[in-house]
């Protein structure tokens, strides 16, 4: 299982959801994740909403 992370928006340092995923789960064009918040962001205190499209797995290249 992978930690899904996204990049803050506001210090733009990869954060971890709390949400772990097997690769080919998170990899799947039908897995649609959406409205999802994170927060509190651990790099700069704010709730971020993000989805699939902004979102990595940790060791990835970041979005």
């Amino acid at each position: 299982m992978d930690r899904i992370m996204i990049k803050c928006p506001i210090k733009g340092q990869a954060v971890p959801t709390g949400i772990l995923m097997e690769r080919a789960l998170f990899e799947d064009k039908d897995n649609v994740m959406t409205g999802i918040i994170v927060g509190p962001c651990p790099a700069c205190g704010q709730n971020h909403p993000w989805d699939k499209t902004y979102s990595f797995l940790e060791g990835d290249p970041e979005v």
